[in-house]
């Protein structure tokens, strides 16, 4: 399954508000449901240390941590660090 949503959606909400908590977890229970095993340990919230998103994309079916570089890549140009390339 593959779902992308817009940043501006989590505005707010992140694992240091109350709502944020609550509803990681509803969707780690919904995962755990779905999955029959814990949430990969890749899944973070945005701008969490360590958590690039690229991984999230990618999460493969043992949950181990991904330690291999990003598979997407700009064809063309030049790319601002502070746009895709930190993350």
């Amino acid at each position: 399954m593959l779902t992308f949503q817009p940043r501006w959606v989590f505005d707010d909400i992140d694992g240091t508000t109350k709502r944020g908590r609550h509803i990681q977890s509803l969707v780690r229970h919904h995962l755990e449901n779905y999955d029959e095993t814990l949430p990969h340990p890749d899944l973070k919230w945005y701008g969490e240390p360590g958590g690039r998103e690229w991984k999230q994309y990618f999460l493969g079916e043992d949950n181990r941590e991904r330690k291999s570089k990003c598979p997407f890549h700009y064809k063309g140009g030049s790319v601002n660090e502070n746009s895709y390339g930190s993350r």
